[in-house]
Formats: structure tokens, sequence, C-alpha cells
């Protein structure tokens, strides 16, 4: 990774309580929806996920509403 990535926010690592601060959700919502694969792409990094910002809003991208 270069110097400019590591400081660009869209690579910016998310724990799981800082992804459900962000997208107002609880915990156990968060963990439903990755065990279902349903969630976004996360990375086990020992016993903790992370998130990758850019991926979680191209993840909500895809769960925009048409109505």
């Amino acid at each position: 990774m270069t110097a400019l990535a590591s400081t660009d926010p869209r690579y910016e690592m998310l724990s799981i309580d800082e992804l459900c601060e962000w997208l107002k959700i609880s915990k156990n919502t968060a963990y439903k929806q990755h065990s279902q694969g349903t969630g976004p792409p996360a990375y086990r990094l020992g016993k903790h996920l992370r998130f990758m910002r850019s991926e979680v809003l191209e993840w909500l991208q895809t769960k925009r509403d048409s109505a």
C-alpha cells in the first residue's frame, strides 16, 4: 500500500463498532448480515472483523431502494 493509500479515507478500516455507528445499525444486525453473507465485505484480523470504508460504500450502492 502506498503512503497515499494509507491516508486516503476510502481505505480506512472500520471496526464492527465503527461500522454500526456509521450505518446506525446494531451489532446484532451486523453480525447476522455477516454470517448470512448479506452484509458488507469483511476482513477477519485475528478474532476481529474489519470493514474497508470504500467497500462498505460500494455495498451500500447495491442496497439502494429504487422505489
